[in-house]
This record gives structure tokens, sequence and C-alpha cells, in this order.
């Protein structure tokens, strides 16, 4: 019952083991794969497989689905295989014979494919507006604190000047170079799958897919032409993506680092509000924060999910093989990783206090020794013989 292969009556417990925390993942997805099937519909209509009326039903279903799956708290009941099985089946209450139509020109594999497309390329769009936001928050405080001197550190001892500006620039115009990567991996992204069937398309068939119509009711430039490269683009695009994002983490996760640093009591450079600090169980003058820590730890975190999904694709042949349904949890989960340290980078930098007092009493003089070496060779002295005077004078 509810398999849309046929009667064969699968082991329970191998059944349960095959679809684990699919239904899960595949609410998540539903969305963007009734999406894909409203246009796949369509389009068969456009081929005269499907009457005007016919059309108009099933669209009306699909609407009514779409109205019941945003609805807070919903699941695909655990009766059906995936989310798939649920659309289709679905519309047998609503449609009746008429759902039996809708899966004509396409696999689970390119419903899979699209909808996953579908749902990479929302999620890039909002991790380009949120990448933004931290660029803009960063630019902001670096334009208000651009003239304060803070030490620079090279192997954790002091450096040489620099400003608040310049370290809260150097995260900004590596954020702004993260766009880049976006933009491309945009580009990669917007190619439509529906159509490839099960990886091989339909060649030689008297009915083809009209895949340039889907790709416009969907809003892809370009169609994936090739149908075995649509079906290698499964996970393939996904790590694609998870590894051009990855940069916004391991940036966040530098800045953190930077700044648990810099709000020790010993260095005392910048601070946040109380409520952005957890206390301790044991020593009440505590205000930790633990936000930075986390925002430290998810680089890693972030990471493993980029390794599940490569570990399942190295290892695969050519062709469909179900494994890959594994790699669509790992993928939320990295994105949404993802969505969370920008939201909470952004907060800590509009919040950030910057402590002017410290800082200034932190600019000592041994920060200018590469400026007195220079000076004396702009008046005309030797670079190592300057050097080693001005190095004498810090060996006193």
């Amino acid at each position: 019952m509810n398999k849309l292969w046929g009667d064969i009556t699968p082991d329970k417990e191998l059944e349960k083991f095959c679809v684990g925390d699919d239904l899960a993942v595949d609410t998540k997805l539903l969305p963007h794969d009734i999406k894909a099937t409203l246009a796949h519909v369509q389009m068969l209509a456009s081929l005269n497989l499907l009457s005007k009326n016919e059309l108009a039903d099933i669209e009306n279903g699909l609407n009514e689905l779409s109205k019941i799956v945003s609805k807070k708290g919903f699941k695909i009941p655990e009766k059906y295989e995936d989310g798939h099985s649920f659309i289709e089946f679905e519309l047998h209450k609503s449609c009746n014979k008429l759902a039996r139509k809708i899966h004509f020109l396409r696999s689970r594999n390119d419903q899979s494919l699209t909808m996953i497309r579908l749902f990479m390329q929302q999620k890039l769009e909002l991790m380009t507006t949120k990448t933004a936001s931290v660029i803009e928050a960063l630019a902001e405080q670096s334009k208000i604190h651009k003239s304060q001197k803070m030490p620079g550190y090279t192997h954790m001892q002091k450096a040489m000047p620099t400003t608040v500006g310049a370290w809260l620039g150097s995260y900004l115009d590596a954020l702004e170079d993260s766009l880049i990567l976006q933009e491309a991996t945009k580009h990669i992204l917007d190619q439509n799958p529906l159509g490839s069937g099960a990886g091989f398309g339909f060649d030689g068939q008297k009915l083809q897919p009209n895949k340039e119509f889907t790709a416009k009711k969907l809003n892809f430039s370009e169609v994936q032409q090739n149908p075995m490269y649509a079906g290698l683009s499964r996970g393939y695009f996904e790590i694609i993506l998870l590894q051009n994002l990855e940069p916004l983490v391991l940036l966040a996760s530098s800045f953190a680092s930077d700044l648990l640093l810099y709000t020790t009591v010993e260095f005392n450079f910048f601070s946040l509000p109380v409520s952005f600090t957890t206390g301790s169980s044991i020593m009440p003058q505590k205000h930790n924060y633990d936000v930075l820590e986390i925002m430290r730890g998810k680089e890693s975190i972030y990471w493993g999910y980029v390794e599940q999904i490569h570990g399942i694709i190295e290892k695969k042949t050519s062709g469909y093989q179900r494994d890959l349904q594994l790699a669509k949890k790992p993928l939320i989960e990295a994105i949404q990783l993802v969505e969370d340290v920008l939201n909470i980078w952004e907060k800590v930098v509009e919040n950030l206090e910057v402590n002017k007092k410290s800082l200034d009493k932190a600019m000592t003089p041994e920060l200018h020794a590469t400026e007195k070496v220079n000076n004396s060779v702009a008046a005309g002295g030797s670079f190592r013989d300057e050097y080693m005077k001005v190095k004498k004078e810090y060996l006193k």
C-alpha cells in the first residue's frame, strides 16, 4: 500500500532501515517538490497530454496540498514512502484517477534533483542577503572606529600598530570576496534537471519532455542538457554549494577567536552587553562569552556535514543509487548552521562595545619599532644596520 512501484510488500524492518528519517527531511523539501510538480503537469498539458479541465483540477489539488504542507507542525504521514509518493497519493483524494497521470515523463530521480536544486537556490539567495547584512554591520562599526588605534599581533605577540577599523574591515573585505563564490555557485545551480528522468533522458521515445518549458516555469536560466550529468550532479552540486559557503563559517570562527581573546580581562579591548553572556554554576563573578565559543566551534560541525556528503558520493558509480538519499539531511542542516551563524555574527558586531581606554593603554612603544627602522632608512641608512640598532634598543 502507498508504494508508487507496485504491490510488493517489503520486509518492515528493512523498509524502516531504508526510509530512516527521510520523511522528516522530505517534509522540509516538500514545498519545492510541489512547485516542480506543478511546472511538470503544466508541461504535460502543453504537450496535450492533459486537457485544460484536467490541468485545472490537478493545479487546484496541488495548491491545496501546498496550503496543507505550509501549516506549522505538518509532517508527512509515516504510511508514505517519501514526499513524492505523498504528493501523488494525496492528489487521488481531490483528483481521483487524474493523479495517475502526473508522473509521466519524469522519475523520482529528477523529482528529487529538482526539489533539491530549488531548495539550494532559495537558500543561497538567503545566504547572500545575510552575508550582506553582516557586511553592513561591519562597515558601520568600522566607520565609527576607523581611527581607534589597536595593537596588531603576530605569533600571539605585539607586532605593529593597526586600527579597529582595519581589523573589522579585514573581515568585511573577506566577506565581500565570498560573495563572488556565491555568485559563481548561483550560475552553476541555475540549470533545470527536470526531464532527465532516471538519468538517461527519453531519447528515441515517441514523447519527449519539454525541458525548456519547465525551466522557464521554475525560473532556471538554462537546461541541464546531458541527463547523465543531471544524475551525476546529485550530491556534487551540494558539495559545490557547501564548499563555497564554508568561508562564511570559517571567517565567523576566526572572528569569534579574536573576540574571545580581546574580551579577556587581560586585554579588555572589546566587550558585549551582559545579555550576551552566561554565568557559572559555581563562580558567581563569571560572565562567559559562550556565544563566541559556539560560533567558533560551528565551523568544525559544518565541515563534518560536508564530509558526510563527500563520503557518500565519492564511492558511488554513475547512475542513481539510494544512499544519495542520505545526503539530504546534512545539506539541510549545514545550510541552517550557516544561517544561524550569520544571524549571530551580525548581532555580535552590531552590539560590539569598543573600550578606548584599554586600547590606548595597549599602544606601547615597541609597536613602533619597525616604523623607527623605516624612518632611519628613509633618512639614508641601511635597512639591516638600522634594524639591528633598533633591535638593541628593545633588548636593553
